[in-house]
């Protein structure tokens, strides 16, 4: 079997304690601040912290299927594990760009809570890594042209 493959069929392996222990850390995390999600702004660092692993957990449970399906649909060599790849941006948007924003930022926000990071400075921050990311999707879009 060649490497690849041993690769390929390692990491569909490891796929399945991946999203069992996700799923896990989701279940003894979540219920300590699902009973005040509504209301952030009375959220203490640590339901931050809380908050921004259990996005982060979420979003590898999605991206884990996501790849594990076509990684497996690969090494069986179904017809299909092109759409998969094909697709896979879309997932990745959501579950690996979309969650991991999500859980950084609450990362933060409970350093502001704990005062080692002022709350302007995130703001001023996030700001500016959303304007660095619309300057690279506008200049892109010029180069395509």
């Amino acid at each position: 079997m060649p490497l690849q493959d041993l690769a390929i069929l390692l990491s569909i392996a490891l796929t399945v304690p991946l999203l069992g222990i996700s799923i896990w850390v989701l279940e003894e995390w979540l219920p300590s601040v699902s009973s005040h999600l509504a209301f952030p702004e009375f959220w203490s660092a640590r339901d931050w912290l809380i908050v921004g692993i259990c996005l982060s957990f979420t979003g590898s449970i999605g991206d884990n299927l996501w790849w594990g399906m076509a990684w497996l649909l690969r090494f069986l060599h179904e017809s299909s594990w092109e759409w998969w790849f094909d697709h896979g941006v879309y997932s990745n948007v959501i579950f690996r760009q979309g969650f991991k924003l999500a859980a950084g930022y609450c990362h933060l926000r409970a350093a502001v809570e704990t005062g080692a990071l002022s709350r302007r400075l995130l703001s001023t921050m996030m700001a500016t890594l959303w304007l660095c990311a619309a300057i690279a999707v506008f200049t892109l879009v010029i180069c395509e042209r």
